[in-house]
């Protein structure tokens, strides 16, 4: 039997495969993919249209660079499967991008920011035969689901490093928003690094901000002002 895209994506769970692409491999995207056995059952399915939106250029490392890796690796891996990228979409404009997007036919449109929580909320509404994902955020429909990595995993290491470094036992942690995907990645850091030295004080100082280097730069200068030396 011909299944069409909607079916095909809820059948072979691509929301899944697609979302976590870009979080764990660190193989090269052109290797070969997976012995999954989509792959051998893919030829009997509709191919599916994939749009991939980022807030900012993909470059070559970062944040967009890891998403847009992930999705080379399954464009790779699946001719099912026809991937495309819309950057430098910013979150206030995103709305009207996502709508845009869906009008153009693709099954599923992954989003990569948290500040596109609500503008993608309101989007899928409107479109119910979309799939939509975004990375991050709380909000969820019954066509638009979220993701996330075990990113606390490595702040955790990385709080272990800083334990181990610090001679004044004082941290500084310089960090974007007070929301929970980062309060979380701040309290693995804090713990990583009070379980090889109890004494250590980590120092949380916000920017309010995803990427601003002056920012980042003056509020690292003002933690060791206030006596961090990590």
């Amino acid at each position: 039997m011909k299944l069409t895209r909607r079916q095909t994506l809820k059948g072979l769970g691509v929301t899944g495969t697609i979302g976590l692409a870009g979080c764990g491999d660190n193989r090269d995207v052109n290797d070969s993919a997976t012995s999954n056995p989509q792959e051998t059952a893919s030829a009997e399915y509709d191919s599916v249209r994939a749009a991939f939106v980022y807030h900012d250029a993909v470059g070559d490392f970062g944040w967009q660079w890891a998403h847009d890796r992930g999705r080379r690796t399954i464009d790779n891996a699946f001719d099912w499967l026809e991937t495309e990228i819309y950057d430098n979409v910013s979150a206030k404009g995103s709305k009207t991008r996502f709508a845009q997007i869906a009008e153009r036919g693709f099954d599923i449109i992954f989003g990569t920011s948290f500040d596109y929580t609500g503008p993608m909320y309101e989007v899928a509404s409107q479109y119910p035969d979309v799939a939509f994902e975004n990375c991050s955020g709380y909000k969820q429909r019954e066509n638009m689901g979220r993701y996330f990595g075990r990113m606390y995993e490595p702040r955790y290491l990385a709080g272990m490093a800083a334990g181990l470094l610090t001679e004044a036992d004082e941290i500084g942690y310089v960090a974007a928003f007070p929301i929970s995907e980062v309060i979380r990645g701040i309290n693995a850091f804090a713990v990583g690094a009070s379980s090889v030295n109890e004494d250590v004080t980590v120092r949380v100082r916000y920017t309010d901000t995803w990427n601003d280097a002056d920012i980042e730069s003056q509020t690292a200068e003002l933690l060791i002002a206030e006596g961090v030396d990590v």
